[in-house]
């Protein structure tokens, strides 16, 4: 996972960023359950071995230098081999969400704005002692429009 996120960060981060990215990772994996987790070890464990299977290296992804590792991850984004592309599109999702999660890391691509996390808050209104959301004044759903003659249903059996 260290040299996935060390070529998708095309090298800049330094080794106490990728140890913290690792454990960041291993945090959010945490919350997963266990066949999720057992599923994302087995597409690292596909995705660590392609430099073999695409007959770039006879060795691990982990052992190969970085520019070859960085290429190779731009092919494997591109291949027409979807189970294999997808299995590193998984890893690549986490590992850069977990990477640029990080005020600094932000700043230093040039993202400057302020970096907050936002919950969306749903106003609950009391009914007793059960709470319920409010009705929408407007749901923006059109179940008729008035101006267009009315099309019988099949479900009611007139068409």
């Amino acid at each position: 996972m260290r040299a996935l996120a060390d070529a998708m960060l095309a090298g800049d981060a330094n080794d106490t960023r990728l140890d913290a990215i690792a454990r960041e990772v291993d945090l959010y994996l945490g919350a997963a359950s266990a066949f999720v987790r057992f599923g994302l070890r087995l597409l690292l464990f596909v995705v660590s071995f392609t430099p073999i299977l695409l007959f770039v290296a006879p060795r691990r992804i982990d052992r190969v230098d970085l520019d070859r590792r960085i290429t190779l991850l731009a092919r494997l984004e591109r291949m027409p081999f979807v189970p294999l592309s997808l299995a590193f599109i998984a890893w690549r999702t986490i590992i850069l969400l977990v990477a640029y999660d990080d005020a600094a890391e932000l700043v230093r691509i040039g993202y400057v704005h302020e970096h907050k996390r936002h919950k969306r808050h749903l106003a609950l209104l009391g009914s007793g002692t059960r709470l319920i959301a409010p009705i929408p004044a407007e749901s923006g759903v059109r179940l008729k429009d008035d101006e267009t003659p009315s099309v019988p249903s099949v479900r009611s059996g007139a068409a």
